[in-house]
């Protein structure tokens, strides 16, 4: 017994010894920002390798560059996974951290492991531009007219948007020039919400551009914030405008009014007219009898979802509550199969769509408008300068022809900008006229 005692001892004391001296082995390789530049508020990210470092910490300072002395920013602690050499993190930019530098602020990180006495590495630097601005002094006068629309009623927008460029050469250095050019490009953006209404890319090669645009919008009563904004092909933000604010409706109803305060409430004895509208679904968008079938489909598409998660509900409701009945459990089970069912044939429904109208257009070059010329229109995906190099129904955006509510589940994109909402654009092996393209998917 006492020869046991003995040897775990000595086995206790050996792997004591170990954690010690392993302790000073974590050697730090690199510590890299994820770009080169970045706007300011931009969330960027930083990564960690090292060797021999699977579970032990390493400080993180940010610092910023200055003539006198660097500026202290941030610091941060982070451990390395158990199984793995790198760790990342991320890091929400501010200009307004800076020093006595003039032009581009300079954040740099110092990453040392352990807790003081470790290995230390430092990254490159990552530019970004000053107080806040963007490089090439970009600024955007951007409007939307009329400011109140009645509800529920299809109104023609007038957006405007105009981007002045005081520096192409200096934004072109920020953005970064196209690979094996000398040209920049820049993105931009107009949402309404969260949702975008319209989009597109220019190079910067001029000091003004002028993207005002017509957009058919029906909307129900309320509020509605609308920006435009302008960001690098690499995502770093470039500018963004004030918020336009549009009113849909009457806004609040009259009424009443309390003694003593509150507005005064409607006359006494006096009519007051409300009126009742069903909006057109079609309205604007269908010219052949291929766009009133995408019309349809896309209308099929975008209620089937909210119907397919009542279904699917009343289905568990059914098996869970079977109990000695058998039947509702076989009820519920068959709903079910019928949803996924609908739900497959409503997502293949507008790809299917599409191979008709590819094979029905097949050797048959359609005549651009405006323009005396005769040239193939492109379908989803297709490579267009402008809206009038896609097929109807179809705009040009990211230079990629799609749909004006985002291309859906498996068809093409470039970005995720040219999917619809809640979906990414995921690479694949694919070429459409030349050029790699991706699929959009539902997120991981």
């Amino acid at each position: 017994m006492n020869k046991i005692v003995f040897y775990l001892a000595l086995l206790s004391l050996g792997l004591s010894f170990y954690q010690v001296t392993s302790a000073t082995t974590c050697t730090l390789q690199s510590v890299a920002w994820d770009r080169p530049r970045a706007g300011d508020k931009d969330s960027v990210k930083y990564t960690v390798t090292g060797s021999n470092c699977a579970g032990f910490q390493v400080a993180i300072n940010i610092w910023e560059k200055d003539l006198t002395s660097d500026d202290f920013i941030v610091q941060n602690t982070l451990t390395f996974p158990a199984n793995g050499d790198s760790v990342s993190a991320g890091w929400y930019v501010d200009a307004s951290q800076g020093g006595d530098l003039t032009g581009d602020n300079q954040f740099f990180i110092v990453a040392q492991a352990g807790t003081g006495t470790g290995s230390q590495v430092k990254s490159d630097y990552l530019y970004v531009a000053a107080n806040g601005s963007s490089n090439g002094g970009a600024s955007i006068n951007f409007d939307v007219n009329p400011k109140k629309i009645p509800a529920s009623s299809t109104e023609a927008m007038q957006y405007t948007l105009k981007v002045n460029i005081t520096n192409p050469s200096s934004l072109t250095t920020f953005c970064g020039a196209t690979q094996g050019g000398t040209t920049g490009y820049f993105y931009w953006n107009v949402f309404q919400g969260s949702k975008l209404i319209r989009g597109g890319n220019k190079p910067i090669v001029a000091t003004q551009y002028n993207l005002d645009f017509t957009e058919n919008i029906n909307l129900t009563e309320g509020s509605y914030p609308f920006y435009a904004e302008l960001k690098c092909l690499n995502n770093t933000n470039i500018q963004r405008s004030a918020t336009v604010n549009l009113v849909v409706g009457s806004g609040s109803t009259g009424g009443p009014g309390s003694p003593g305060g509150g507005g005064p409430g409607a006359p006494g004895g006096t009519n007051q007219d409300f009126s009742f509208q069903i909006p057109n679904p079609l309205s604007g968008r269908a010219d052949t009898l291929l766009d009133l079938v995408n019309v349809i489909t896309t209308w099929i598409f975008n209620i089937s979802i909210p119907i397919a998660v009542i279904f699917i509900l009343w289905a568990g409701f059914l098996m869970l509550t079977a109990g000695a009945t058998p039947a509702n459990f076989a009820k519920g089970r068959k709903i079910l199969l019928n949803v996924v069912i609908g739900l497959a044939i409503v997502f293949i429904g507008r790809g299917f769509i599409t191979l008709i109208q590819s094979v029905l257009e097949l050797g048959s070059p359609q005549t651009t408008t405006g323009t005396g010329t005769s040239s193939t229109k492109k379908g989803p995906g297709g490579v267009c300068a402008k809206e009038t190099d896609c097929k109807t129904g179809l705009w040009c955006n990211n230079t990629m022809c799609q749909y004006t509510d985002g291309n859906t589940i498996s068809e093409p994109c470039l970005t995720t900008i040219n999917c619809g909402a809640g979906l990414v654009c995921v690479p694949s092996n694919e070429t459409i006229d030349g050029r790699p393209i991706g699929r959009c998917r539902m997120p991981n």
